[in-house]
Protein backbone atom coordinates (compact mmCIF):
# COMPACT_ATOMS: atom_id res chain seq x y z
CA UNK A 1 0.00 0.00 0.00
CA UNK A 2 1.48 3.45 -1.39
CA UNK A 3 0.76 5.86 1.77
CA UNK A 4 2.01 8.29 -0.19
CA UNK A 5 4.53 9.35 -3.01
CA UNK A 6 5.39 7.62 -6.15
CA UNK A 7 7.25 3.94 -5.93
CA UNK A 8 8.10 1.50 -8.50
CA UNK A 9 7.80 -1.87 -7.32
CA UNK A 10 8.83 -5.04 -9.49
CA UNK A 11 8.99 -1.98 -12.30
CA UNK A 12 5.20 -1.41 -11.55
CA UNK A 13 4.90 2.25 -11.20
CA UNK A 14 2.47 2.59 -8.31
CA UNK A 15 1.14 6.19 -6.61
CA UNK A 16 -0.76 7.51 -3.64
CA UNK A 17 -3.63 4.83 -2.23
CA UNK A 18 -2.70 2.53 -4.93
CA UNK A 19 -2.01 -1.43 -3.68
CA UNK A 20 -0.82 -4.46 -4.93
CA UNK A 21 -0.39 -7.60 -4.68
CA UNK A 22 2.91 -10.13 -5.15
CA UNK A 23 3.37 -13.83 -4.70
CA UNK A 24 5.36 -16.27 -6.13
CA UNK A 25 8.33 -13.74 -6.49
CA UNK A 26 11.88 -14.95 -5.37
CA UNK A 27 12.76 -11.31 -4.66
CA UNK A 28 11.08 -7.96 -4.85
CA UNK A 29 12.57 -4.49 -5.95
CA UNK A 30 11.36 -1.57 -4.26
CA UNK A 31 12.20 2.27 -6.12
CA UNK A 32 10.73 4.97 -4.43
CA UNK A 33 11.29 8.91 -4.14
CA UNK A 34 12.47 10.57 -1.44
CA UNK A 35 9.21 11.26 0.30
CA UNK A 36 7.30 8.01 -0.38
CA UNK A 37 5.92 5.89 2.51
CA UNK A 38 4.53 2.53 1.85
CA UNK A 39 3.28 -0.42 4.24
CA UNK A 40 4.15 -3.62 3.27
CA UNK A 41 2.45 -6.87 4.29
CA UNK A 42 3.56 -10.72 4.82
CA UNK A 43 0.02 -12.58 4.42
CA UNK A 44 -0.09 -15.92 4.59
CA UNK A 45 -1.77 -17.96 1.89
CA UNK A 46 -5.40 -18.35 2.02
Amino acid sequence: QVVKGNVSINGQHVSTADGVAIWDEAAISIHADDKAEILLFDLPPV
